[in-house]
């Protein structure tokens, strides 16, 4: 019973720490997306104007 018992508790750590780390995963995944779309967004402000001076 003993073994039983720490087995289920140590499942439960295991459980816990696999559900934290793609969450922090998935929170890196976002903030990468979101500034890599406002890089893009913003240079083509900065790139549309030096086109038009450019021609």
């Amino acid at each position: 019973m003993h073994n039983s018992k720490t087995n289920s508790l140590m499942e439960k750590k295991a459980i816990e720490v696999d559900c934290n780390i793609p969450k922090s995963v998935l929170i890196d995944f976002v903030l990468a997306f979101v500034t890599v779309f406002a890089v893009e967004h913003f240079s083509t402000f900065l790139y549309i104007p030096n086109l038009g001076n450019l021609l």
